[in-house]
């Protein structure tokens, strides 16, 4: 085994690869890997604890962890266990400071269960069932993948069912969502930043329920089923929510229809120059017509 290092100027990747041989040809596949950002406060220690913690949890044999982390030592050195602590109590620190931000914002429901810790399957005890409400919400899952480090992502259904019966299915947003995306706050230097991720992620919820041409009490019933997992905005937060969406959305269609408007504009003008040259040619070239073909 050995460590495949990538950086961009935001994140610093960790792969850790094994080299395999299958039909006697040469192969690397990829066990796991670990990301800190550029700009991460004393980030080589940052990187040393999170990669140490990784390995703990793939369960490698001592020879082989040992091999892993000699391969990481030979990229950076790691640091001496003072610095390892010291980074350590930052990041409980930063954790704690994040924890009390999160509560003063967001209240009783700071620590809300966004989705299920374990992805979900798709039967009815993955569900918000209600004993006064035919209506009940679903969510689908694309499986994580964790030698990749890619998250279990997510899309949330609303299901209306009569005598056992489905009467119809509404997807509820357009795009597949992590979970750590759906949480209405997180911190970054130092502040705490309300999500895109989650205004988004409500506007869909609003704009799917519209066009699906469901009555005010079903859109009602779903935005309540919803937050079961997913923290409700107010509804002054919505109504903002909903305008500051509209605007961008109606902005970027505007600018589109007017780029199309241009094209066409364009498009009539080189066909009028086209058929000028078409029209006189036969006059230019001494014949009585031309006949356009493929040369």
């Amino acid at each position: 085994m050995f460590i495949r290092c990538k950086e961009s100027s935001q994140w610093l990747n960790v792969v850790i690869v094994q080299s395999v041989r299958r039909n006697g040809k040469p192969r690397q596949d990829i066990i796991g890997s670990i990301k800190v950002r550029q700009d991460a406060d004393e980030k080589i220690a940052l990187l040393w604890n999170t990669f140490e913690d990784y390995l703990t949890e793939l369960d490698l044999s001592p020879d082989t962890r040992k091999e892993v982390i000699d391969s990481l030592g030979r990229k950076f050195t790691r640091p001496n266990e003072e610095e390892l602590t010291r980074r350590r109590e930052l990041s409980a620190a930063k954790q704690s400071m994040q924890d009390k931000l999160l509560r003063q914002l967001m209240g009783d429901d700071w620590q809300k269960n966004v989705v299920p810790d374990n992805p979900p399957t798709l039967g009815n005890d993955d569900t918000t069932a209600d004993e006064n409400s035919p209506l009940f919400i679903k969510w689908k899952v694309s499986q994580p993948v964790p030698k990749y480090g890619t998250p279990a992502k997510y899309t949330a259904y609303l299901i209306k069912r009569s005598s056992q019966k489905q009467e119809f299915s509404i997807k509820l947003n357009s795009e597949e969502i992590e979970a750590d995306l759906l949480k209405k706050a997180r911190l970054y230097k130092g502040e705490l930043h309300v999500q895109w991720a989650w205004k988004s992620f409500w506007y869909d919820v609003h704009r799917h329920l519209i066009l699906a041409h469901v009555d005010i009490e079903t859109y009602k019933t779903t935005i309540r089923l919803l937050s079961k997992w997913v923290i409700c905005p107010d509804p002054d937060e919505l109504l903002a929510i909903v305008e500051g969406h509209l605007y961008s959305e109606m902005n970027h269609v505007d600018n589109r229809e007017k780029e199309l408007t241009r094209s066409i504009e364009n498009n009539l003008k080189k066909r009028q120059k086209l058929y000028e040259v078409y029209s006189k040619s036969p006059e230019y070239l001494n014949v009585n017509h031309i006949t356009p073909h493929y040369v």
